[in-house]
């Protein structure tokens, strides 16, 4: 099933345009930090969380759910 929650937080916490316009990142979206709260601080991520975020990128960037991603992986 497709993301339809919010595509410039999704953005943001990526740091790389979701859509293919680049429109979330256009004029009055000048916010190139994280979202929430305490969006700015980053802490080093463990081995798992890499891959994790990394695979979570992919899945946003071609809109795809967990399982297309694995039955894909899987054919690969």
């Amino acid at each position: 099933m497709r993301y339809l929650g919010p595509v410039f937080k999704k953005a943001r916490r990526y740091g790389i345009s979701i859509l293919e316009n680049e429109k979330e990142f256009s004029k009055g979206k000048k916010r190139t930090y994280a979202p929430g709260q305490h969006g700015n601080k980053r802490v080093k991520l463990s081995d798992y969380g890499l891959h994790l975020y990394e695979k979570q990128k992919v899945r946003f960037i071609y809109g795809i759910s967990e399982k297309q991603l694995q039955k894909i992986y899987a054919r690969a």
